[in-house]
């Protein structure tokens, strides 16, 4: 029986031990083109010499023109992005792309035995059938426990290359296709047929049964899995594998590896608007509150929060969707009913070709389990419990990013006037995975699609671009009612200073007190308001914290940044000045100040003081 041929060129990418080197066998056993020697980029490779070269010179045009000659040649590529630096993949990516191949991803669902059967591999030096030990030879290289953090840090970074691989060809508009180990070698044959079938779809041919019974029976095992229950601390190395984040594909990817909404069923388009916080979501918030009947005529339906989940209607918060995400992160008996009456409410008392709107903040900083765990892990979890939640909608998320060296100085900001004691270095410092920007991304794409934008770029007209963005019809009064001021810098500066003097802890009402003062526009002349300053001491330090903060983010083309404003200074001159007309205002503003706090009042909604005296 004469046998099919995949004409077009292929690039596998995939890792170590994840079946790889037998899946490329089968697959180039029914191609038209040669094969390059696996892994042709590693050091003592065919083409290791490009990998050689790069941590030499960096030089991005020899590495690109040495690339696109390799493609050149239509050799088919089986590659392990861990390996070599993600230039070279990075080079791969486009080369592969503008000469035409086919890109293929392998990977494991469960990490959990190709890591053990690498750590196996280093220990013994056992990297092929020919070169493994006979059992109880090598008993001794278990001795020694399972090093569980630095495995943990390789499956990361590894599942981060191939995740950046994955998105980078999406973005220049390659079709990608992926398939797990699980799917192939240890699943059911029909779960195998159809991984299969996918793939040789995508390569271009109409696989018979004969080929798909041959990959699937080609299991290239070295029969050395059942050593590995030796290894010590496989329970541990488990459970933090169980909260990593798996490559991004793995839950999302092209339709036919895993559909997004549950085929043959019509489900109810969400939106969950997730910030970020200080990317104008106080406004957008107050502007669908407004406009909430007029959506709701229009298709649009943006429930009451305080409805099922009882926070106070009269508050600015009541705008957003808080305790809805408060519900699941602490998870009280009561807020679980509360959640599943919220659901029953969304699934049977909203009409199907209504499209659900839901937003708030705090769904990018909330997350399930102790401090014992990473903040990625905790927010995994919590991600996949909305996920859960939200499995019979068709769920989108839109976020909106701002540049993350200004994002830093308006947390700083926020959080000393609601409280914080930290100035800006370690404020930036504690907050660091909030300006992670990918992994705040992958996250939510793992189970859902995303939508991500510039808070820069449509600043000038936010309502109006969040309502196109998402192609919602627009409300009939878009004008933003409450926006969030912030307080100057120099402001921040008093405060923390305060703080930093004061015997005992600042209590709640005079935090928000100071905090008002510092919005007064009278005071514009001790806090500087018109003058430009900075938290960041040169450029140097700014431009380097970019770099940290947008590594492999890809998704929000930002501007580059301007040069540095001055930076921020208080004396202490300054600060007695500030104190003495502090301690006057108020006192002028007794009654005004004690009227705010009974009705809770938030500092930054309409907080400039009445001119007359009120004592």
């Amino acid at each position: 029986m004469s046998l099919t041929k995949i004409k077009i060129p292929f690039v596998i990418w995939t890792l170590q031990r994840t079946g790889g080197t037998n899946f490329n066998k089968h697959l180039n056993r029914l191609s038209c083109h040669d094969k390059l020697q696996d892994e042709p980029f590693n050091s003592p490779r065919e083409h290791g010499q490009l990998s050689k070269d790069w941590l030499k010179s960096k030089d991005r045009a020899a590495l690109k023109g040495g690339m696109t000659a390799v493609c050149s040649s239509h050799n088919n590529i089986k590659h392990c992005v861990e390996r070599v630096p993600w230039a070279v993949s990075g080079a791969l990516v486009e080369a592969s792309h503008e000469a035409g191949y086919a890109p293929v991803f392998l990977y494991r669902e469960n990490p959990l035995q190709r890591l053990l059967s690498m750590e196996y591999a280093q220990r013994t030096q056992s990297w092929g059938p020919k070169t493994v030990a006979e059992a109880g030879d090598n008993s001794e290289v278990f001795r020694a426990p399972l090093d569980v953090d630095a495995l943990i840090e390789h499956e990361t970074n590894s599942n981060n290359k191939l995740s950046k691989a994955w998105r980078q060809l999406r973005k220049i508009g390659a079709a990608p296709v992926a398939i797990s180990y699980e799917e192939l070698y240890s699943a059911d044959s029909e779960t195998a047929q159809a991984g299969l079938q996918r793939v040789f779809s995508r390569l271009g041919i109409k696989a018979t049964g004969v080929q798909l019974e041959e990959a699937i029976r080609s299991t290239g095992d070295q029969q050395t899995r059942d050593r590995y229950a030796q290894f010590t601390g496989i329970k541990k190395l488990q459970e933090r594998i169980d909260s990593l984040l798996p490559p991004i594909f793995a839950r999302q990817g092209d339709d036919a590896h895993k559909s997004l909404i549950k085929p043959g069923r019509q489900m109810k388009r969400l939106i969950l608007h997730a910030g970020m916080h200080k990317t104008g979501t106080t406004g957008i918030q107050s502007v669908l509150a407004k406009n909430r009947d007029d959506l709701y005529a229009k298709g649009v339906y943006y429930p009451k929060s305080w409805e099922f989940f009882g926070n106070r209607p009269d508050l600015p918060s009541a705008n957003a969707h808080f305790s809805l995400f408060d519900a699941f992160a602490k998870g009280k008996t009561d807020q679980l009913k509360q959640l599943d009456r919220f659901k029953q409410h969304l699934k049977e008392d909203i009409s199907q070709d209504m499209t659900v709107l839901i937003s708030a903040e705090s769904m990018v900083r909330h997350g399930l389990g102790d401090n014992k765990t990473s903040f990625g892990e905790r927010r995994a979890r919590f991600v996949a419990r909305i996920a859960e939640y939200f499995e019979d909608f068709h769920t989108e998320v839109v976020l909106y990013f701002r540049q993350p060296d200004a994002f830093a100085e308006s947390m700083c900001s926020g959080a000393v006037a609601a409280g914080s004691h930290l100035n800006f270095e370690q404020a930036s410092a504690k907050y660091l995975a909030r300006f992670r920007y990918r992994h705040l991304q992958d996250a939510f794409a793992r189970h859902f699609p995303v939508s991500c934008q510039s808070f820069e770029a449509q600043k000038s007209d936010l309502v109006r671009g969040f309502f196109n963005n998402l192609a919602l019809p627009m409300p009939a009064d878009p004008k933003e009612i409450t926006r969030r001021p912030s307080i100057p810098k120099p402001a921040v500066l008093w405060l923390l200073k305060t703080k930093k003097d004061m015997t005992e802890n600042m209590g709640r009402s005079e935090v928000r007190r100071r905090w008002i003062f510092g919005l007064q526009r009278e005071n514009a002349d001790i806090f500087r308001s018109g003058e430009r300053s900075s938290f960041w001491p040169d450029e140097q330090t700014r431009d380097h914290f970019r770099t940290l903060m947008l590594a492999d983010f890809d998704a929000v083309n930002f501007a580059a940044p301007g040069s540095v404003a001055p930076l921020c200074v208080w004396s202490a001159a300054d600060h007695d000045a500030a104190e003495r007309r502090f301690r006057d205002w108020e006192r002028t503003h007794a009654v005004w100040l004690a009227d705010r706090a009974k009705s809770s009042i938030a500092p930054f909604t309409d907080p400039q003081a009445p001119s007359e005296s009120l004592v």
